[in-house]
């Protein structure tokens, strides 16, 4: 299991799929990324723990972090007409890097 003595959580916000650029460590002091997708920013971060905890990373103290003062609300994605055809893939994406 790899410990994660710093990370940094980056909120990319609502993005149709084929316009989500991507988040990378270039140039920064992480040495790995996750991206996490979700109707809503937690889900998103969720998503992305989860993928970082599969690659090995040790994500339960971050996990402990975010439940006490999260800086990324639990809110639900409100349903509008206004986005029906396109609204399937918008998507909350939610990245998290690691090092």
């Amino acid at each position: 299991m790899k410990t994660i003595s710093k990370y940094q959580i980056v909120d990319h916000g609502v993005e149709h799929s084929q316009f989500f650029s991507g988040c990378g460590t270039a140039f920064t002091e992480y040495e790995s990324v996750y991206t996490g997708i979700g109707d809503t920013p937690f889900e998103a971060l969720e998503d992305a723990l989860n993928d970082a905890s599969m690659d090995d990373w040790d994500c339960e103290h971050i996990e402990n972090e975010l439940s006490d003062k999260s800086d990324i609300p639990e809110t639900e994605q409100e349903d509008d007409d206004e986005f029906s055809d396109d609204a399937s893939e918008l998507y909350h994406y939610v990245s998290i890097r690691v090092k």
